[in-house]
């Protein structure tokens, strides 16, 4: 889990900004600038989740095993 705390920010940043370029990026029809950054941020926010739901199985294991 230390090597996904390293990358944490990167993960955050890289979501965000591709979200902004989903949401506010330019028109659809635009050419092949949006199917990219829809997927570019449909996986950077995928492996952000998957992050934090094992960050949140490590605390609550590690919180088990202090109350032990």
């Amino acid at each position: 889990m230390d090597e996904a705390d390293n990358f944490r920010y990167v993960l955050w940043s890289l979501t965000i900004i591709f979200a902004f370029l989903v949401f506010f990026g330019p028109n659809p029809e635009g050419g092949s600038l949006m199917p990219t950054a829809v997927s570019l941020f449909s996986l950077f926010s995928s492996l952000l989740v998957i992050y934090l739901i094992l960050k949140l199985v490590q605390k609550i294991r590690y919180r088990d095993n202090d109350s032990n």
